[in-house]
C-alpha cells in the first residue's frame, strides 16, 4: 500500500506565510520574499528526492524506528514507485512553477 499523504512540518510553513505575511502586508510581497519561498520550496524537492535515494533507506532502515518515525512526521518518506513520488513532490513543483512564472511576469 502506498502512502499519498503529503502532511508534514515541511508543508506546514505555506499557509503561514501565505496567510500570516503574504496577505497581511499592505503592498505586495517584495523580490526577497519571493526569492525566499523559491529557495525553502527547492530544499524541500531536495530533502524529499534524497529520502527516497536507495542508499538513504537501506541507512535509515538500519536504524531505531524514532528516528524514522521522526522523519515521517517531518514529511520526508521513502515511497516505493517513481509514480508515487512525483504524486508526493507535485505541490512542491506546482509551487516552484508558480513562483517562476511569477517572476517572469514582473
Amino acid at each position: 500500500m502506498s502512502l499519498r499523504t503529503n502532511a508534514g512540518l515541511v508543508s506546514l510553513l505555506y499557509p503561514f506565510v501565505v496567510f500570516g505575511y503574504a496577505l497581511l502586508e499592505e503592498t505586495r510581497p517584495g523580490k526577497f520574499f519571493w526569492r525566499c519561498m523559491l529557495g525553502y520550496s527547492l530544499a524541500v524537492l531536495f530533502l524529499k528526492y534524497v529520502m527516497n535515494l536507495n542508499l538513504i533507506h537501506m541507512i535509515l532502515n538500519d536504524t531505531d524506528w524514532p528516528l524514522i518515525d521522526g522523519f515521517i512526521k517531518f514529511g520526508l518518506h521513502h515511497l516505493e514507485t517513481t509514480k508515487d513520488l512525483v504524486w508526493h513532490m507535485l505541490p512542491e513543483m506546482l509551487i516552484v512553477f508558480s513562483i517562476l512564472c511569477h517572476e517572469i511576469i514582473e
